[in-house]
């Protein structure tokens, strides 16, 4: 560091000009925010304003229509989900999408294949190293459901967990790549409150460990409560971003999305 000179901390992921156009909808318009390292973002906005697809793009599921997408200064706009892992981004989903025939530490150690340095040849004919990888994969697995509170259940079908759990197994699962950023799309959808703080405390402990959350989210007392930043967007486009505060008291972001709910949050 040159001396007299601060460190300036650069965006882990910064969204410029992004945009998606389906059938002739416009989903994204022309959408700008960026997320600082070790940060939590939460996106919020009434349902069709793109929460979703804005994920599906960053993880490589959906193609944009124009803009870009850096992670760590790098463009990954039109690279397959599997490479964007291998980055260094994962995510959940709205949808929980476990292997419900295998138990909870086998989904785990699922989320880690793309961590793998062994190919199928290799691992079929059990070469060397093979042995000491998959030692390595469990006990990275096992270090997870600690981390979201599953250990205890990690020889369980994963079918047998109730919803609140099942949501705690795909964030496990998330986390089995090692992220630098992790996406949640709503993780307390569906839970009651006793399960909505085990989920807030796990996303804090995300962001303890140095990684970056970006989260979408229904729930106005998990975002309000936990976020560093929020994003408000109403079909397609950005109407507001700013602290939890300031967004609290955004006459435009009341109006059209929060209403009475904001005195709740």
């Amino acid at each position: 560091m040159v001396e007299g000179k601060a460190l300036t901390l650069q965006p882990i992921l910064e969204i410029s000009q992004l945009r998606k156009v389906i059938g002739g909808t416009i989903v994204l318009r022309d959408l700008n925010f960026s997320v600082m390292p070790s940060k939590i973002k939460a996106i919020i906005g009434p349902n069709g304003a793109g929460k979703t697809t804005l994920f599906n793009i960053i993880t490589g599921m959906v193609r944009s229509t124009g803009g870009t997408v850096l992670f760590k200064g790098k463009v990954i706009n039109g690279k397959k989900s599997h490479l964007i892992a291998q980055e260094g981004i994962s995510r959940t989903f709205q949808t929980i999408e476990l292997f419900g025939n295998m138990t909870v530490l086998e989904n785990v150690m699922v989320g880690r294949h793309v961590r793998t340095r062994m190919g199928l040849l290799r691992s079929g004919l059990r070469l060397p190293g093979v042995k000491m990888e998959e030692k390595f994969i469990l006990e990275k697995a096992q270090e997870k459901l600690n981390m979201v509170g599953l250990f205890h259940k990690a020889n369980l079908m994963a079918s047998t967990l109730p919803l609140g759990e099942t949501k705690l197994l795909e964030v496990a699962r998330a986390l089995a790549t090692d992220p630098e950023l992790i996406l949640l799309d709503e993780p307390a959808a569906g839970l009651n409150e006793t399960e909505i703080l085990r989920m807030t405390e796990i996303i804090g402990k995300i962001r303890k460990q140095g990684m970056t959350v970006l989260l979408v989210e229904h729930r106005m007392e998990v975002v309000m409560g936990i976020s560093d930043e929020i994003i408000v967007l109403s079909y397609g486009e950005k109407i507001a971003e700013g602290t939890p505060d300031e967004i609290k008291n955004n006459r435009k972001v009341i109006d059209i999305y929060l209403g009475e709910e904001i005195e709740y949050a």
